[in-house]
């Protein structure tokens, strides 16, 4: 059995699985998700590579590390939860759903859209791996600090970059190198999406370039009754980036579920 992925696990009750973006680590949710954990059993694993989670002996790759958030739910005998992603680990719920859909009792997916990478978009991320074997890793962090993060927030909290670039340099070369191969492979989740029949919430943020509110208006429309919600004045990181609204957001959502 491989290690099992670092993890914050907190409070009790029906069990909600966070899962955060590259190449950030679980620090991500926490401050959304603490408005769900006096009432529901919250847990916060670093994805493979990320904050303090080994990268794993196999090739990263969107099976793997939804292997590896199975095998620590086996680990710690949650049998189904409800799981909320953002970015990469958005894309993850989709890996889930077709993994185990049996495990998962509703989604929360944010940043994350179905559509595999174009051409352009997987050239775009060997320059990227070009650019971290040459120069490291610090370039490429700051470009995404750049790209992923709101203008409004980083007016409103300037240290939010400083925050958020100490969860990124945890992350070692290699394990960006790999996350970044593991999304240009990434398979086209869409007839994925179409499967899913379980309560599921699309948020898209309105200043995302990365999965935009156009191509998430497209997931809520291929997963059956879903609910979209489109956060404005938010970029790729918005659950970080106005943590008490998306976590209200969020709580009103699981509650509705664990209500039935």
């Amino acid at each position: 059995m491989s290690e099992l992925l670092h993890h914050q696990d907190r409070g009790s009750g029906p069990c909600v699985v966070f899962l955060h973006p590259t190449p950030v680590d679980h620090c991500f949710w926490e401050p959304a998700a603490a408005l769900l954990e006096p009432e529901y059993r919250v847990l916060l694993p670093d994805l493979p590579g990320h904050g303090m989670s080994p990268l794993g002996d196999e090739p990263a790759s969107m099976k793997t590390m939804g292997h590896a958030v199975l095998q620590l739910l086996d680990a710690l005998s949650v049998e189904s939860a409800i799981f909320c992603g953002c970015s990469i680990g958005g894309y993850l719920l989709y890996e889930l759903w077709r993994q185990a859909p049996e495990r998962v009792r509703a989604l929360a997916i944010c940043s994350a859209k179905p559509h595999a990478d174009t051409a352009e978009a997987r050239k775009a991320r060997e320059i990227t791996i070009a650019g971290i074997e040459r120069k490291g890793t610090a370039p490429f962090f700051d470009a995404m600090l750049d790209t992923l993060v709101g203008a409004p927030a980083k007016e409103r909290d300037p240290d939010i970059v400083y925050r958020l670039c100490a969860m990124m340099e945890r992350m070692s070369a290699e394990a960006a190198i790999e996350v970044q191969r593991a999304l240009a492979a990434r398979p086209d989740s869409m007839a994925t999406a179409m499967t899913i029949h379980v309560p599921t919430a699309v948020l898209a943020a309105s200043l995302d370039r990365g999965s935009t509110p156009a191509e998430m208006r497209e997931l809520a429309n291929a997963v059956p009754g879903s609910t979209f919600y489109l956060l404005q004045e938010m970029g790729h990181y918005a659950p970080y980036e106005q943590p008490r609204l998306v976590g209200a957001l969020l709580r009103r959502f699981v509650d509705q579920i664990s209500s039935h």
